[in-house]
């Protein structure tokens, strides 16, 4: 009777294992997908920063910053 609840929980724990290991791939690539959304939006922001400091400039605004 224990060898069976031993084996039983063996299984188990194999199969807990084996999903860990599918969840922490799925968890690495959803940090490296955030990671190039944030690389892609920041560069977009700085982009976007340097024409509206172009467009102050050319207008003659005075900047903030």
């Amino acid at each position: 009777m224990l060898d069976k609840r031993v084996t039983s929980l063996e299984r188990d724990l194999n199969t807990l294992k084996r999903d860990m290991k599918i969840v922490r791939k799925y968890m690495e690539e959803i940090k490296n997908d955030i990671k190039t959304l944030i690389a892609r939006f920041d560069r977009d922001y700085v982009g976007l920063r340097k024409r509206i400091e172009a467009i102050e400039e050319h207008l003659g605004f005075t900047s903030a910053h």
